[in-house]
């Protein structure tokens, strides 16, 4: 999880991204065009997404398209972005802009409001259908947050079947809508909104100046979250997760402390050693693999998995396995080796 960056913190990502840009250094990079299209005003974002991609080894281009042409950029992305040979098109999106008519119609008790909201999806639905047609590239559609008004807010009273009721339904819809067309990432804006904290995401003077709704540390955290999906899709992904045993798959040392001593249950501490085993087994799902790497005697610690109640793993669940008193380091070389993948891996 990003926690909010310090202003100190902004100013020298922008300054990275400014010198970048100055520079155009793309030694042993691997370079990255994205085009950004949102129904606001997404210059704020640019620095930030930048900043994020060259952390992780990218040399991004990145071009905007028009302030709120999203279906333009769907129907025929090559006459609004520069750069017709772009690797990613990300569609930001607001409930403001996309259905702001049909909102207000909601808070003011108009039933018809979310019969125009399905009309309104569909006509995205099918511009967004036709760009994955036509683009070979990724395409990143984001899901709105919760919108903001002059005459409602979150803690209203009225929220759960006022502008939250909308935005639930609207959500809803737009999700449903995204996976029926197959072959999108979703960038959930909403998550992060509430995350990160909406008041803190919203700046009300940058969208009555410049229709740029939030502030810069959001637009930060905004970043980082696509730069993770970017780089998920571009570059190589992680494919083993190796772990130490003792006070990493449970509490204790296994041999100076015997099974009965280890601190892995029901209770604190030893439940956050079960809840760490039960992650391990949900990135195994998502197709990791797991190893171990521990100074121990092997017989000791598959003694704890055989015979310990309390364990999610099992040695099944594991590819290999350097239990020893070798260095780690080596020991991490060799199990690369075994598996025929790179340390980077």
């Amino acid at each position: 999880m990003q926690s909010a960056l310090s202003g100190s913190e902004l100013l020298a990502i922008k300054s990275r991204w400014r010198d970048y840009i100055n520079a155009q250094d793309t030694t042993n990079n691997k370079p990255v065009s994205i085009g950004l299209a949102s129904t606001f005003t997404v210059e704020p974002l640019v620095p930030f997404l930048g900043s994020a991609l060259l952390e992780q080894g990218f040399s991004p281009r990145i071009e905007l398209a028009p302030f709120n042409q999203i279906h333009q950029v769907c129907l025929d992305p090559c006459s609004v972005f520069q750069n017709d040979g772009l690797d990613c098109i990300c569609v930001l999106l607001r409930i403001e802009e996309m259905l702001g008519k049909e909102l207000k119609q909601w808070v003011n008790a108009d039933q018809t409001a979310l019969a125009e909201v399905g009309v309104v999806i569909d006509g995205l639905t099918n511009a967004l259908t036709v760009l994955r047609k036509n683009f070979k590239g990724t395409i990143i559609a984001s899901i709105p947050p919760f919108p903001i008004l002059t005459e409602t807010s979150i803690d209203d009273l009225t929220n759960p079947v006022g502008v939250g009721a909308f935005h639930k339904h609207v959500v809803s819809q737009w999700v449903s809508a995204v996976q029926a067309i197959g072959g999108i990432r979703l960038l959930d804006m909403d998550a992060l909104q509430r995350q990160f904290g909406l008041e803190g995401s919203i700046d009300c003077r940058k969208w009555y100046l410049y229709r740029q709704p939030y502030s810069e540390a959001f637009c930060a955290h905004i970043a980082h979250q696509l730069g993770r999906i970017i780089q998920r899709v571009f570059l190589p992904a992680r494919k083993c997760v190796a772990v130490d045993c003792d006070n990493t798959l449970w509490g204790g040392i296994v041999g100076e402390d015997g099974v009965a001593g280890l601190l892995l249950g029901d209770e604190f501490p030893g439940s956050a050693f079960v809840d760490f085993q039960r992650l391990l087994l949900h990135w195994k799902r998502q197709g990791l693999m797991l190893a171990i790497i521990s100074k121990n005697n092997e017989q000791d610690v598959w003694q704890i998995f055989e015979s310990h109640d309390a364990m999610q793993l099992k040695k099944s669940d594991f590819v290999a396995w350097r239990i020893n008193w070798e260095p780690k380091p080596a020991n991490l070389a060799q199990i690369a080796q075994e598996l025929n993948i790179g340390i980077d891996s």
